[in-house]
């Protein structure tokens, strides 16, 4: 299906969590963060949860699922935006 996306859970109402699955399985966590001078602008970051907890934001997993994986990240500005409609 060409708009398909993965599962998201809400972990608060600045993180969404959701599987990646490719190559691998992996949980993949986009952030919204205010800008510090800005109230009404976020930063989204996308990054990969790892067996430890931590988050790496830095990587580029390859996990050969970008396409369904960016859609879901655009879902969940669609959900973020509906909570904040001002941001």
């Amino acid at each position: 299906m060409e708009n398909e996306t993965y599962n998201i859970s809400q972990a608060s109402k600045y993180i969404f969590e959701f599987p990646s699955i490719g190559r691998k399985h992996l949980l993949k966590q986009v952030v919204f963060s205010k800008m510090r001078y800005s109230p009404n602008i976020y930063n989204l970051s996308l990054g990969t949860i790892l067996k430890d907890g931590e988050v790496n934001f830095q990587d580029s997993s390859n996990n050969g699922d970008v396409v369904k994986v960016f859609i879901t990240v655009v879902k969940c500005v669609k959900i973020f935006a509906a909570d904040f409609p001002v941001a």
